[in-house]
């Protein structure tokens, strides 16, 4: 049914390192935006009172950030699937696809390298992580 949903409707899986697809689904809290800009450049000229813009005919995904709980009991974890190891880092390494499903099967998928993750502890607090997904190449809605 099309409308309103919240986040018991999002799922989002990512390829881990062997290439297999891991559901991070439970460990998320906290998803960036699904987002696609179109580039523009400035585009007025001598005389124009206002800003103008054009589009280059490139577009990109922006980074998306992902936040959670920290959680070491699983090897489908967050530490595991998206800590980048020393094979994402060489110019060889292939990118791992993303794919985030909104409410009636609104879905996002992209290839993304794992730019940064980090775990944080404070006092009183349980300690969370966060990584930081680039997206590369094409980014589609279906």
């Amino acid at each position: 049914m099309a409308g309103k949903y919240g986040s018991a409707s999002v799922s989002v899986t990512l390829t881990d390192a062997a290439a297999a697809v891991q559901t991070i689904t439970n460990f998320v809290m906290e998803l960036g935006g699904a987002e696609i800009e179109l580039e523009l450049e400035s585009s007025e000229a001598f005389g124009d009172a206002w800003r103008e813009h054009t589009p280059t005919g490139m577009r990109k995904a922006a980074p998306i950030n992902v936040k959670g709980h920290f959680d070491t009991t699983l090897v489908t974890g967050p530490h595991v699937v998206l800590r980048p190891g020393d094979a994402d880092a060489l110019p060889s390494a292939t990118a791992r696809e993303l794919v985030i499903v909104f409410g009636d099967a609104k879905t996002f998928t992209v290839d993304v390298w794992i730019s940064k993750y980090r775990v944080s502890a404070s006092v009183g607090k349980l300690t969370a992580f966060e990584a930081t997904l680039q997206p590369t190449g094409a980014a589609v809605w279906s």
